[in-house]
């Protein structure tokens, strides 16, 4: 289960979905929605409610039920649940030209990364060295 929680004065509708997704070799998340995966949690995961309205700082529970944890393989499966804002928001870029007008809809989502791991599974991590590098506003490890 997790919580979330608006702004006291804002109305927000989200609706919430799941993607598998893999790790890269920079660290990033490798959105795979469509692929079928072992590992993937994605027909595994039920969740309570798909989507819902926060008013006024309101708080909402989302609940996580995983089904048939017995037949998933040893090690770790996963997905990431997105909580996605409904109403897309309309933004206008100035430009010089009086006659010409560029707006964007844009959409914002934030995703909860889930992992289940089963079995004896040892993890085990060493960083000897750890260098990162800035690509316009993200940071990846190099």
């Amino acid at each position: 289960m997790f919580t979330v929680q608006g702004g006291e004065d804002e109305t927000i509708r989200f609706k919430v979905y799941p993607e598998y997704f893999k790790i890269t070799s920079k660290g990033a998340m490798d959105m795979l929605e469509k692929m079928p995966a072992e590992d993937s949690l994605i027909n595994n995961i039920k969740f309570v409610p798909s989507e819902f309205t926060l008013q006024n700082g309101r708080i909402q529970k989302v609940r996580l039920t995983v089904s048939d944890f017995d037949k998933l393989p040893d090690g770790e499966s996963r997905l990431v649940l997105f909580l996605e804002d409904v109403a897309a928001k309309e933004v206008i870029l100035p430009y010089q030209n009086k006659d010409v007008t560029t707006k964007l809809l844009v959409k914002t989502r934030v995703g909860i990364p889930v992992y289940l791991d089963k079995g004896h599974v040892i993890k085990k991590g060493e960083i000897e060295l750890f260098k990162a590098e800035q690509q316009g506003e993200n940071l990846f490890a190099i």
